[in-house]
């Protein structure tokens, strides 16, 4: 089921073929202080996975949070109260090469079998979660500036924007895997268009 759906998208890629480095970025706190995004935002996009540095007034933390590699964001399990968090690690530089127009997003989970054949179940298989959750987005026509589709099966940063006007959007590392190409009379690609996310799609209320 989709989890949320709005009007237009942006894919975004890289533009070098490798990394850059940033050391002690500054970071802004959201208003519950949980959330540490990284304050230059050209450097908010962090490779899937790849090792961050985490400090709190210059002391190196190991534990008690989480990132979100697609928006240069730290999450603390807990909030914090007036210490300077910064990061450093690698970040992607990217640029927008093209949109969406009509998206959905949505998740899914696998279900394994846990059948025990007992009694009271005869005859009926049973399931259960197998801990493992995927998302997807779905447009259902595109534009391409900058050689996105020459790029089907590399990965990009996909942004669903939820109000274009304050900048609200989920976004997240995703691969395309579908990409038609019929164009009609608007230069728009009236074909679907499909991503699978890498990770989780994660929500920001600003750009």
């Amino acid at each position: 089921m989709a989890i949320t759906a709005g009007k237009i998208g942006g894919v975004f890629a890289s533009t070098t073929a490798s990394t850059s480095t940033f050391t002690a970025g500054a970071t802004t706190a959201s208003t519950d202080k949980t959330r540490y995004a990284i304050t230059d935002r050209s450097k908010s996009a962090w490779p899937l996975g790849s090792a961050i540095v985490v400090k709190k007034n210059g002391t190196i933390q190991t534990t008690g949070f989480a990132i979100e590699y697609a928006t240069g964001t730290v999450v603390f399990d807990a909030a914090l109260t007036s210490e300077t968090v910064t990061v450093g690690g690698n970040y992607q530089p990217v640029a927008e090469v093209g949109g969406f127009y009509q998206w959905a997003i949505d998740d899914s989970t696998a279900a394994v079998s846990s059948t025990d054949f007992v009694a009271a179940r005869a005859g009926w298989e049973t399931f259960q979660v197998a801990g493992l959750f995927g998302s997807g987005v779905t447009a259902s026509r595109y534009w391409d500036t900058g050689g996105f589709v020459e790029r089907v099966g590399l990965d990009v940063l996909v942004k669903c924007y939820v109000s274009v006007a304050s900048g609200e959007h989920w976004v997240g590392w995703a691969i395309c895997d579908k990409a038609g190409t019929t164009q009609d009379a608007t230069k728009l690609v009236d074909e679907a268009i499909h991503f699978t996310i890498n990770g989780p799609m994660c929500h920001r209320d600003a750009a």
